[in-house]
């Protein structure tokens, strides 16, 4: 296994571990977790995928239906977003409240990620376009092209790690003034905004997809869906709170 594997499979491990813990400390029941725990595998897997392979279509590339079970080139955002709504799924069915459940699951998730994109720069993937910009560094792209270019994954995990330090702080203050959230299901909406914010800012510096929209292209496509579903949810939220 490659190191980029490696680390990805010691993040689930580990991001696991600590869910389980977390779980466990609030009484849901092992087995439950472990069910939840699959059925957001399968579906970070399917949904990497899924969006990947709708990517390549709407870009004029090759793409067979075999693609969306490959494993192989998916989508981070995919993975998100199919792993979430796997989880949702068996929430539902296990009759667990999944917003709260995603609260106590989703502080980690934006560290989990930073590591994962410090194991993109030393595989070189998810690389920055070309630039004679200050923040540029001298680094090869996937083909092994070395060019001045913008270091999207480091910078990517840097703003991983704000968000992170963001979700920890809104964590200590609901402890500190020992309330509960404006809404259930508000810690995890607040990381989805975040985090589809950055991604689509860090697209901008990216060479690996191209535009198909303006200079929109599709993971920003997929970030503005993200981000009209968040501000629904707030507006849901916040309004059957009262």
């Amino acid at each position: 296994m490659t190191l980029y594997g490696t680390v990805h499979a010691g993040l689930i491990v580990v991001f696991s571990a600590w869910a389980f813990f977390r779980l466990r400390r609030e009484e849901v029941p092992p087995l439950d977790i472990l069910r939840g725990a699959a059925a957001a595998l399968w579906g970070a897997l399917i949904g990497a995928g899924a969006v990947a392979w709708v990517g390549r279509l709407a870009t004029g590339r090759k793409a067979g239906l075999a693609d969306v079970f490959s494993f192989s080139g998916g989508s981070g955002l995919g993975a998100l977003l199919g792993a979430s709504a796997a989880a949702a799924l068996a929430c539902r069915w296990m009759e667990w409240d999944w917003r709260w459940i995603f609260d106590l699951v989703c502080v980690p998730v934006p560290l989990a990620q930073a590591i994962g994109r410090l194991a993109c720069h030393h595989a070189h993937c998810c690389y920055g376009r070309p630039t004679g910009s200050w923040l540029a560094m001298v680094l090869p792209d996937a083909h092994g092209h070395v060019l001045s270019r913008y270091p999207t994954q480091l910078l990517s995990a840097g703003a991983n790690l704000v968000i992170f330090g963001v979700l920890l702080w809104l964590a200590a203050q609901r402890r500190r003034r020992g309330g509960s959230w404006p809404f259930q299901g508000f810690l995890y909406v607040a990381f989805l905004g975040l985090y589809a914010v950055k991604r689509f800012s860090i697209e901008f510096l990216r060479a690996t997809d191209p535009a198909i929209l303006g200079p929109i292209n599709w993971p920003q496509l997929v970030c503005l869906g993200i981000l009209g579903g968040v501000g629904t949810a707030v507006l849901l939220g916040f309004r059957n709170a009262r």
